[in-house]
């Protein structure tokens, strides 16, 4: 059974923020800070790997730069370099 609950802007705003900067999402959220332990509650927030990062493309860094642009090509030629500098 779900229930919807209706939230201010401002607050739900708040909420938002939080759950992304926890890696979940506002249901997964609220879940995470309810007394007690509850997996179904904790699960409720959980989506897939695709729908965590969705909206995250071209924003996670390594420290050299983005990733998701020639991603693989970045990858292969930072492999080459550490193994030439004996770092594999």
């Amino acid at each position: 059974m779900s229930q919807s609950l209706d939230l201010p802007d401002p607050l739900y705003d708040a909420l938002k923020r939080a759950a992304e900067s926890s890696g979940t999402t506002p249901a997964g959220w609220i879940a995470a800070h309810l007394p007690g332990e509850n997996d179904e509650l904790a699960s409720a927030g959980a989506g897939t790997m695709a729908d965590l990062f969705a909206g995250h493309i071209g924003v996670i860094r390594s420290g050299h730069g983005t990733l998701s642009e020639r991603c693989t090509e970045k990858f292969t030629d930072d492999l080459e370099t550490r193994r030439r500098e004996g770092r594999l």
